[in-house]
């Protein structure tokens, strides 16, 4: 494997550990645990330090901090999930994890460096679709966990205590955090670990033979015994975790069950199966969004159905063939789900998970990728572009209430970009990959040829352009999504490289 990492000193490990741990208590916000960084699928980061439209233009603000190479992600990654505040007997770590096919791979995201990796053999003679790496899931919090506060930068300290202090009793008794005081963190239930793993919240993941693990992240150490979960040789989307459910639903054209959604118990070592859902007719598009009570709303191309948590009896609530996956906009008294449609068009409709009247925005393309955040006024805003084109924007549009009911009025248009991939949002910068893959002639299995990715960073309110990598990436990107936290962005290419750009301080 190998490690590039960009202007780091060389230095002592000990000196450079504490000034990675010091630079990490200096930053806040919550974990992208999930694919698009929570369970609406908002791709939002609330705030950021050191990602303002002000500083982004500044010379070296924002560059290639590092670059890893791989061993067993086969050119297939997933979109990465990030722990910033693990402590192990290694000491103070924040992970990079990125999912392969039947393997996972982590990186000490503050030093660059290789921290373990992992492949799982398997059994299984169901075929197995080996287009799609294995995904990630780690437990998402249903309401959004606001930023934690800066941490002092001196002294020897934990991430949940004062300095010298050492960890809190009420964290040590369970692994949550209340929801009272500055710098805590609300956490939902920890999952009943066996002793000698007590503080360790597991990740999951589901290999090719469906089998569902959950290991400890500091060494891929099994928590519980591995259960069946999917069928074997089944394409699982994005995983995710919430309310001690493990959810994932099977993809088209791949194993004996493909387009069901399928929910499996986490709380206890057990891990028993709950509820299956058979989409009626339609092929599932992705992982499904949730609003703040747990209803999961599932994309398919013939209608967008809510799904109850755990036992997913289903409702259809609206009856339009969709071309993405939902995201979910949650306001001070409402939440509203959205969806781009197959006729060119976004549906925004109240997302209670009841039947009601969808609300329909035509565009000028087919949006197949959605993003949603607020701007410091409350306003609401939603991104779409068409990630399955050789060409594409983004475009923005801004939420508003005319007669009672949500509008969507487009702001601003990117230029267009190499085969755009999702945008994800940072306080008030956008950013957007022209992710280079060569989208002919795939039919809808990922990419394996292209160019190279370029990484831009656009004004959130005005489309500005205000930074670009240039040619930093010398690969595209093609099965993984980019991932967000603490000042650093990680994109996986189909290179086996793993980039990661940011801020550079902490890392000098």
């Amino acid at each position: 494997m190998n490690v590039t990492r960009i202007s780091l000193p060389t230095i002592g490990i000990i000196a450079v550990t504490l000034m990675a741990s010091s630079a990490s208590a200096q930053r806040g916000g919550p974990d992208w645990t999930t694919s698009a960084g929570d369970p609406q699928r908002t791709s939002w980061v609330r705030s950021d330090p050191q990602v303002t439209p002000a500083k982004m233009v500044k010379p070296d603000a924002f560059k290639l901090l590092w670059k890893v190479t791989m061993d067993n992600t086969a050119g297939k990654a997933a979109e990465p999930i990030l722990i910033s505040t693990y402590i192990g007997y290694r000491g103070f770590k924040a992970l990079t994890v990125v999912g392969g096919p039947d393997s996972i791979y982590t990186v000490d995201y503050d030093l660059g460096v290789p921290f373990w990796s992992k492949h799982y053999g398997t059994a299984s003679k169901a075929p197995t679709c080996a287009s799609w790496g294995s995904s990630i899931g780690k437990l998402s919090s249903l309401t959004p966990i606001p930023p934690r506060m800066p941490r002092p930068s001196v002294g020897y300290h934990t991430v949940t205590g004062k300095p010298h202090e050492g960890i809190p009793l009420s964290a040590a008794m369970g692994g949550q955090l209340g929801a009272g005081g500055p710098g805590q963190r609300v956490a939902a239930p920890a999952q009943q670990l066996p002793p000698g793993i007590r503080f360790s919240v597991p990740i999951f993941l589901v290999t090719s033979d469906g089998m569902a693990h959950a290991i400890t992240f500091d060494s891929g150490k099994e928590v519980f015994k591995p259960v069946a979960f999917l069928p074997p040789g089944s394409a699982p989307s994005d995983l995710i975790v919430v309310q001690d459910t493990l959810y994932a639903a099977t993809m088209p054209g791949c194993g004996s069950s493909p387009n069901t959604m399928y929910a499996l118990d986490v709380k206890t070592k057990d891990m028993t199966p709950e509820g299956t859902w058979k989409s009626q007719g339609g092929n599932i598009l992705g992982a499904p969004a949730f609003n703040k009570e747990g209803t999961l709303f599932v994309s398919t191309d013939s209608a967008l159905f809510a799904l109850k948590p755990k036992m997913l009896e289903s409702t259809k609530v609206a009856d339009v063939p969709l071309s993405s996956t939902p995201v979910v906009i949650t306001g001070k008294t409402a939440e509203w789900v959205a969806a781009g449609t197959k006729s060119g068009s976004i549906v925004l409709l109240d997302a209670s998970g009841g039947a009601s009247t969808p609300i329909s925005i035509t565009t000028s393309f087919t949006p197949t990728a959605l993003a949603t955040f607020d701007d410091e006024k409350g306003a609401h805003w939603l991104l779409a572009t068409d990630i399955t084109k050789n060409s594409g924007a983004v475009h923005a549009y801004k939420m508003a209430e005319e007669g009672g009911k949500p509008t969507l009025t487009e702001v601003w248009k990117s230029a267009d970009m190499a085969s755009p991939g999702r945008p994800i949002v940072v306080g008030g910068v956008v950013f957007a990959l022209a992710t280079g893959a060569d989208r002919s002639h795939t039919n809808g299995k990922p990419p394996t040829k292209g160019t190279h990715a370029t990484l831009y960073a656009l004004d959130a309110l005005t489309g500005k352009p205000l930074w670009d990598s240039g040619g930093a990436m010398t690969s595209f990107v093609s099965t993984g999504q980019m991932a967000f936290n603490e000042s650093e962005l990680f994109i996986p290419t189909f290179d086996n490289t793993l980039y990661t750009f940011g801020h550079p301080e902490p890392h000098q």
